[in-house]
């Protein structure tokens, strides 16, 4: 057997591997996406409720995936280790509300609003990016660990403020009254399309919306990231000295990617209130970042598709563990806090046998601590 022929078997031995290291993890999540949905429709029987419990569980897992979005950009490929990012989806979610009209206050005071819905949803978007703008400042000068402390900081005092702002926010009474401006803009073709799912218009609109954000998000962050700048934002993540030492400015590259993501997240946070149909500061908790990080994590960090994959597998989870434990444990604190142990397990088996998430290449794990 000549040196040649060993060669070309090595080349042939090489493409199947890579063929299977590409299409494995992309058959497995696909896997575990269905048998998640299943999961939800079994638990209505297969009847037909399985629509109608199938649209909140979509719609909050095409939220989520929308934010992580954002988070995917900073942390899975600029590792900015960012654990404010629901700081990101309260102003986007407040901006939005208070431009359109609202209720809100202890009064329940109607706005009749200032400006059409998409400027609205624009305009939080802007808003959350100078947001992003101002967390780049602790970002620039501080190491990873740090930078996290700072952001946890800056999001909860946010969230201070707009507890205790009520004339802007309505306090701790939040605002409600302006799902309306959302759902003027359903084609009346959604109803006829929900009738025959046998779901509701307003929720299935919802869910139509945030997959189309999803997947503009997701495609606009994927062509971004083949361009010469995402190939930069890469080389950052890797090694700043590195990308310094060419003439390249890694502070810009940093700021310009918290900036992105964090219009991302706003756009996230203004879907949730829609989904919420009211909002208060406490909608706006810590755990929503760790919420999003999770699905990160789950779906794979610095992949495109990984946060839809992750928000699906994520939010059945969370929802269904806890309905399956008030069922056979019964509806107390203590039953409550079992879904999110399991959440936990579900983490440290992906951390241990798959740290890369379901659709992700190790080589895109970079956590810098120095």
């Amino acid at each position: 057997m000549t040196t040649e022929t060993l060669d070309r078997d090595d080349t042939i031995v090489d493409q199947r591997r890579s063929t299977r290291d590409v299409w494995m993890p992309r058959i497995v999540a696909g896997v575990l996406v269905i048998a998640a949905l299943l999961w939800v429709a079994a638990s209505n029987g297969f009847g037909p409720t399985t629509g109608a419990a199938l649209m909140p569980v979509l719609g909050t897992a095409a939220i989520y995936a929308v934010a992580a979005t954002g988070l995917n950009l900073q942390f899975g490929h600029g590792g900015l280790l960012n654990f404010g990012f629901v700081a990101f989806m309260a102003i986007g979610g407040y901006t939005t509300v208070i431009l359109i009209p609202h209720i809100q206050g202890p009064q329940s005071e109607e706005f009749p609003g200032l400006v059409p819905l998409g400027v609205a949803v624009i305009v939080s978007m802007l808003i959350a990016s100078l947001l992003g703008l101002l967390f780049a400042v602790p970002a620039i000068k501080l190491r990873s660990d740090y930078l996290a402390i700072v952001m946890i900081a800056v999001a909860e005092i946010i969230r201070l403020v707009l507890k205790n702002v009520e004339p802007l926010s309505g306090g701790v009474y939040g605002m409600l009254g302006y799902s309306g401006a959302l759902q003027d803009l359903r084609p009346d073709f959604i109803r006829t399309l929900a009738k025959q799912l046998n779901v509701q218009a307003f929720q299935l609109w919802i869910v139509i919306v945030s997959v189309i954000a999803l997947v503009i998000c997701s495609v606009g962050i994927a062509l971004l990231l083949k361009s010469p700048w995402g190939k930069l934002l890469r080389a950052v993540r890797d090694d700043e000295d590195a990308v310094r030492s060419l003439g390249k400015n890694p502070t810009t590259i940093k700021l310009q990617t918290l900036m992105i993501g964090g219009a991302i997240g706003g756009l996230g946070g203004s879907l949730l209130a829609f989904q919420l149909s009211q909002i208060n500061p406490d909608v706006f908790l810590p755990q929503v970042t760790f919420f999003v990080f999770t699905v990160v994590i789950i779906g794979g960090m610095g992949t495109t598709w990984g946060p839809a994959v992750g928000g699906i597998v994520f939010w059945v989870l969370l929802t269904q563990s806890g309905a399956f434990i008030s069922e056979h444990v019964g509806n107390n604190s203590a039953a409550s806090a079992l879904r999110y142990i399991l959440v936990g397990v579900l983490m440290l088996v992906i951390i241990t046998f798959r740290p890369q998430g379901l659709l992700g290449k190790k080589e895109d794990i970079v956590l810098d601590l120095k």
